[in-house]
C-alpha cells in the first residue's frame, strides 16, 4: 500500500512569523489573526512560542492591549556549535554482541 505524500503547508509559527515581518510594525492578536487566518488558540499559541525564543516582542499599549512586533535578528532557535570534539571510545558491549565464554581445561 503506498503512503500519501506529506502536506506541505506551512506552521502556523511560522505564517505569524511572516505577517509580524512583512508588516514591519505592530500588530495586535486581532491583526495576526486577520492576515494568518489563524483562530485566537493557534495565533496566541505561536505568539507564546516565538516570544520565548525572542523572536518577537510585545508593547502593552494604554488600553491593555498588546501589540506584536517581530525581531528576527535576535532568534534563537538555532544553536550553533562552534568545534566539535570527538567522545571517547565507550567500555559498553553492543547488546547483540555474544559474552565471551572462558573454558578451563
Amino acid at each position: 500500500m503506498k503512503r500519501k505524500a506529506a502536506d506541505r503547508r506551512p506552521t502556523w509559527t511560522s505564517l505569524v512569523l511572516d505577517a509580524l515581518v512583512k508588516s514591519d510594525d505592530f500588530l495586535s492578536l486581532s491583526g495576526v489573526m486577520a492576515r494568518t487566518g489563524a483562530t485566537v488558540n493557534r495565533a496566541t499559541a505561536a505568539l507564546h512560542h516565538l516570544g520565548k525564543f525572542r523572536v518577537v516582542e510585545y508593547v502593552v499599549g494604554g488600553d491593555g492591549k498588546l501589540w506584536w512586533f517581530a525581531t528576527p535578528e535576535q532568534d534563537s532557535r538555532l544553536r550553533h556549535v562552534d568545534e566539535r570534539v570527538p567522545e571517547e571510545p565507550g567500555t559498553r558491549r553492543r547488546k547483540n554482541s555474544k559474552p565471551r565464554v572462558y573454558t578451563y581445561s
